[in-house]
């Protein structure tokens, strides 16, 4: 027999009474919920988990940094997604707009290669700006020596 959505949120968590919010949550039931939906066909964002079984974004990530085992099923859901996604994006079924916008924070090796591309990127536009600093500087001394002079 298939649960309600009301049952499944009283199994996951107990209610406070009276505030209508849950305070203690079993994440042991949690994971196996959202490991099993990650292998479903139609699943694509960590958006759809929350939408389908009533959780807030922020109630995962708060789960997601305090505890271990929910972090690494949090990851591994996550880098499903990812293949998933790439999949529906190689055979036309996927959008390159909402592919190449969240990607990154389902592909942790695209991530990865993203963050290094951007520091090396960062780098080199330092390193200009500290050569036109030098360039800068070495064009005063000069002008204060009277080697070089400009125009009227």
């Amino acid at each position: 027999m298939c649960k309600t959505k009301k049952e499944m949120r009283e199994d996951r968590g107990k209610v406070v009474q009276g505030s209508g919010r849950r305070r203690e949550y079993d994440l042991k039931i949690i994971i196996e919920e959202l490991l099993a939906w990650s292998l479903k066909e139609n699943s694509l964002n960590i958006v759809g988990f929350c939408a389908e079984h009533g959780y807030m974004a922020e109630t995962l990530w708060r789960f997601e940094h305090e505890n271990e085992e929910f972090e690494e099923a949090y990851k591994l859901t996550k880098m499903r997604l990812a293949e998933r996604r790439s999949k529906l994006l190689d055979e036309n079924k996927l959008n390159y707009g909402a592919w190449a916008r969240y990607q990154k924070h389902y592909d942790p090796f695209l991530d990865k290669h993203e963050e290094a591309d951007k520091d090396k990127e960062a780098k080199r536009r330092k390193d200009i700006a500290v050569q036109e600093g030098v360039n800068l500087a070495t064009i005063v001394k000069m002008a204060n020596e009277g080697k070089i002079s400009q125009p009227e």
